[in-house]
């Protein structure tokens, strides 16, 4: 699993939407970085030496989980656990908004206490970034603004391996996300073979991610995609889909969608869908989706101990404007089932209060955002892991909840995922820059600087108000300073050259600490960490050529920049691992600022 290491309190200035901004409030900088950042958080005094042994208590309400988690976490930090040693309360109030919890730490103790279960297993997680270091007085009150915060694994590609799944669930535990949709579009058992039983094998799998699930509060959603296919009017069909949900819900399954996205409005697969409905149209497809959904309401979901309401994504997901299929759906669809919303587009660039206010409205029902962010898988993303922050949704959406559709590469999509938890945690306290420079600085570890500059580099994203620009906003200052110094006398511009010396090796020799420190990430990510060691290198050859040029050697400069010409054109050359995403291309790295760099520094 990517490795989560606490950072110490960071030190840069907040940016919204990638531009710099002010930095935080000075009575802010005394408080400990926690992610997601919590609602209220108070000092109430001066730091306590970190606790070598602690004497914990739980109260009867408390579950197993969350016990584990603590004596993980205490594990983790290096903390023996006494009769001695600094108490610690943990402990169920039943009062007070659902998931949220309050957090005391003073002189006399730790007291967590959650206002329900999940709300204790919450304040152990924020406990547990507090441990490993002087512990400081606080008092934290605590609630989520989105009531479900989750991921997707829906895009097309090469799915998750079982692994990834489990590495994702707990991190989502561990930063309070609490479900998990499993939809990859490219199981053949969730969409060509939707009729085919899953093996034994695929079962027994997803059994163990569900015991993994409820040990995180995270509830996973199976999804199934029959619209490619279906007879809505065959009984044999319908009886076919809930049989399938039938084997899933006895591994442990709770929760399921059904998914029409890609079904057509134009065709039927079954005459008896013409006898049924007469022509295909969008009145006519969407009274025949409202009629299979509610079947499977009424035939599985409810006739089933605790499964939770049925979801579903419907074949006009990305817009707002109303229409036949939507006033179909809205007539007839039971109420209780829950509809699954892109935002206006596949991937909106930006989510508004009205927008979704609207949603509600034309379906009738409020809606559950089904984010197609950071996932990579369409044309315009091609040759991107998308890294920079989550952006562009406006505090305060009257939604049923927010998830995150993520990328084939399933470790290079941790750092958009946890900020988007933080902006589905507290929504008017998220900055955006802020919460990325938090998460890079808990998953680098040792190599913080190094995965900051990388992800600087896919600092790309489709999402308000950036919307692809800027790109790798780190490496564009840097490389500005270096124009701006590179004038005056000859020792000026060796000065400006060597100052920005350090960073540009940092680029070209990361590969072996990124490997070393974060090995998965390597694996996604080898294609664009093979361009950037020759980026680099290009880079590095330009600065020798900017030196000479200095200098006055024009020989040498030519020769120079000629070689950078030859790397960078290597670089631009290599692409995509094969079969990860549906579309194939060169890798970009910070294509827009380090193109753009090589091409115009030899005409300075």
């Amino acid at each position: 699993m990517m490795r989560v290491l606490l950072a110490a309190a960071l030190a840069m200035p907040a940016v919204v939407g990638g531009s710099p901004a002010a930095a935080q409030p000075a009575e802010s900088a005394a408080l400990p970085v926690l992610h997601p950042v919590p609602h209220h958080v108070q000092r109430t005094g001066a730091d306590l030496p970190a606790p070598d042994e602690v004497a914990v208590r739980f109260g009867a309400r408390v579950d197993e989980p969350t016990r584990d988690a603590l004596t993980a976490a205490l594990e983790e930090a290096g903390v023996r656990v006494g009769p001695e040693g600094f108490p610690i309360r943990v402990e169920v109030a039943g009062t007070g908004p659902a998931e949220g919890y309050r957090l005391r730490v003073g002189r006399d103790g730790a007291l967590l206490r959650g206002n329900d279960v999940t709300g204790a297993f919450y304040a152990v997680q924020t406990f547990s970034q507090l441990l490993g270091a002087p512990l400081p007085q606080l008092s934290i009150v605590d609630a989520p603004d989105v009531p479900v915060r989750g991921i997707v694994e829906g895009f097309r590609g090469t799915p998750w391996t079982h692994q990834a799944r489990v590495d994702n669930l707990k991190l989502a535990g561990r930063f309070k996300l609490n479900n998990y949709v499993h939809a990859p579009k490219d199981d053949p058992y969730l969409r060509e073979q939707w009729r085919t039983p899953y093996p034994a094998d695929r079962l027994t799998g997803l059994a163990d991610l569900v015991d993994l699930a409820v040990a995180n509060h995270v509830t996973v959603t199976h999804a199934i995609s029959p619209g490619a296919s279906i007879c809505y009017s065959d009984p044999a069909d319908v009886r076919a889909l809930i049989a399938k949900m039938d084997a899933v819900y006895d591994v442990g399954v709770r929760s399921f969608a059904v998914l029409l996205d890609e079904a057509s409005l134009t065709t039927w697969h079954c005459d008896a869908d013409r006898d049924r409905y007469g022509e295909p149209s969008e009145r006519t497809v969407g009274r025949a989706h409202a009629d299979l959904l509610n079947a499977v309401r009424r035939q599985f979901v409810t006739e089933r101990r605790g499964v939770e309401p049925l979801r579903t994504l419907p074949t006009e997901h990305g817009d707002i404007a109303d229409s036949p299929y939507k006033k179909s759906m809205r007539d007839e669809l039971d109420p209780a089932v829950v509809l699954m919303w892109t935002g206006v587009g596949t991937v909106a660039p930006e989510i508004t209060v009205r927008q979704a206010a609207t949603a509600e409205r034309v379906w009738g029902r409020k809606t559950f955002v089904w984010d197609n962010y950071p996932v990579n898988d369409y044309d315009e993303a091609t040759g991107r892991v998308l890294q920079a922050p989550y952006t562009g949704r406006e505090p305060g959406l009257p939604v049923r909840g927010v998830a995150v559709n993520l990328m084939p590469q399933a470790y290079a999509g941790h750092i958009a995922m946890i900020t988007a938890v933080d902006r589905n945690w507290n929504d008017t306290g998220y900055a955006p820059y802020r919460s990325w420079l938090t998460v890079t600085g808990m998953f680098g570890g040792p190599v913080v600087p190094e995965l900051r500059a990388l992800a600087d580099t896919q600092f790309a994203s489709p999402l308000a108000p950036s919307h692809w620009a800027p790109r790798a906003p780190q490496l564009a200052g840097r490389l500005a300073a270096l124009r701006t110094g590179y004038t005056g006398t000859a020792e000026e511009k060796h000065a400006a050259v060597a100052e920005f010396r350090p960073y540009q090796r940092m680029l070209a020799t990361m590969t072996g600490p990124i490997t070393e420190n974060i090995p998965e990430l390597s694996v996604d990510m080898k294609p664009w960490l093979d361009a950037l060691t020759l980026w680099g290198q290009a880079l590095g050859s330009t600065l020798d050529g900017l030196d000479a040029r200095a200098d006055g050697d024009t020989a040498a400069a030519e020769q120079a920049f000629a070689e950078s010409a030859s790397l960078a054109q290597r670089a631009a050359e290599i692409q995509t691992i094969p079969g990860v995403t549906p579309v194939r291309g060169p890798v970009k790295v910070a294509d827009g600022v380090l193109d753009v760099f090589l091409r115009d520094a030899p005409e300075w």
